[in-house]
Formats: structure tokens, sequence, C-alpha cells
């Protein structure tokens, strides 16, 4: 499948299709960012390496920058391909609605563009939700799932981080959301984001030093709206998705 006309920004055609673009390399990326738009709206994108595909997706407020050390031990043997989740990275901030059947609709047009018989995936948090949601719908298009932690009403209302502030998203995220598009957290939220991740016997060497994707979700949390992305879907799977 061949790419289409290059769009920038928000120029692109805006109906049911897609474009992609070569674009710069990312803050400590040492290869180039794609961008795959659907209905007016880009997903960012690194794609390396040859062999069987394999789709990195994070978590909500991460980005495609936390999988560089697996990129680069695996893109020897698999075509590696990392992607940002919309609102969030490189990836465009939507000019309409965020909507969780929405992003599965695109996610699944990306998954088309690959242009790839079959897919493995590994996924955390949302982007194992995300995906297994996908992979329910579509089982022809998926090879391998190696799924961390999914989302779901059950695990962010019992999980010891999110189990409180999910549920008040829940009662008052029209206001919280509304609010969010405002206001952009410190960097340091992002290291902090990071280092939680390890877990109780990592998160405080992530304190100490940098780990791989800080300086890119720090970036992200940094910029104006850009934490609305992590609100809504935090919020849609508190209330309903069942994983």
């Amino acid at each position: 499948m061949t790419d289409a006309s290059p769009c920038t920004d928000r120029e692109c055609d805006g109906g049911p299709g897609w474009s992609a673009v070569p674009a710069a390399a990312g803050a400590g990326m040492t290869v180039s960012t794609s961008y795959f738009a659907f209905e007016g709206d880009r997903l960012a994108y690194t794609r390396q390496g040859s062999g069987s595909p394999v789709l990195f997706f994070s978590n909500m407020g991460s980005t495609k920058e936390a999988w560089v050390l697996q990129a680069e031990a695996l893109r020897h043997k698999f075509e590696v391909i990392c992607l940002d989740h919309i609102g969030l990275g490189e990836s465009d901030i939507p000019a309409t609605p965020y909507s969780v059947e929405k992003y599965a609709t695109m996610l699944s047009a990306f998954i088309d563009h690959l242009d790839v018989e079959k897919i493995s995936v590994v996924g955390n948090c949302m982007g194992s939700a995300m995906m297994l949601l996908l992979a329910d719908r579509r089982p022809e298009k998926f090879d391998r799932l190696f799924l961390i932690n999914p989302a779901s009403a059950q695990t962010l209302r019992r999980s010891v981080l999110f189990g409180g502030p999910s549920r008040v998203l829940t009662r008052f995220s029209r206001v919280i959301i509304a609010a969010s598009r405002l206001f952009w957290l410190p960097k340091i939220f992002g290291r902090i984001a990071v280092a939680l991740q390890y877990g109780p016997r990592g998160w405080r060497r992530g304190m100490v030093h940098r780990l791989p994707g800080a300086a890119a979700i720090e970036a992200t949390l940094n910029t104006r709206g850009r934490t609305t992305a992590s609100l809504v879907y935090t919020s849609d799977a508190a209330d309903d998705m069942q994983c």
C-alpha cells in the first residue's frame, strides 16, 4: 500500500480515508516519525526493522518513546511499530470530541494501513484494552497478543493509584475534561509517570535516572490539553470497558 499525498498539521482531507507523511524524528529518537491521518486527525508512529510485524502500544499518558529499548533489541528480527495514542506524544489533539468507539474505528483503519496480513501486539494498560477490543472484532488480523495490565472497569477501580480518581472522573468527567484543556502539568510529572510504571522495585531508580520515554512524556504532559486524552479514556474504561 502506498502513502497518499502528504498533509501538514490539520490539512488532511478530513474524509474517511487516510494519508501518511514522514516527519522529523522526535526528541531522542533515531528513527523518523510517520503520520497516519483518519478523518482529519493524525496518529504518530515509527516503523523500523524487517520480519514479522510487532506493534507496541503504551498506556494512556505514555508515548511511543517508552519502547525504544525493546525496539532496538527486536528490530533486527522483527518489523517494530511503535504508536502514540491520539492526543498524546506527536499525535494530534482531536478537533472533535473524544470517543472510545471512534478511536477503535481509527485504530482499525491504522491496522489496515500497515498493509500486513497479521500483526502481533505488545500492549500496556489502555493500549492492551484497545487492542483486545480490536482483536475481538477482527481476530483474523492478529497473530499474538501480549497484554500487560489491560485497563478495564474492574482493574481501574481496584487500583491503588487510580481507584479513587477514576470514580471522581466517572462522576464529574465533563467538567474535569473541559478544565483539562486549559491546563498542563509540570514536566516532573512525566518522570513520576514513567517511574511508577516500573512498580515497587523500580520506581526509585526511575526518579533518580531518566528512564526511556521520560523526556517525551514530560513534554506531552507539559503541553496544554494533552492530559485530556488520558482523562477521557480512563473515565470511559472505569465506566464501561469490560476486559
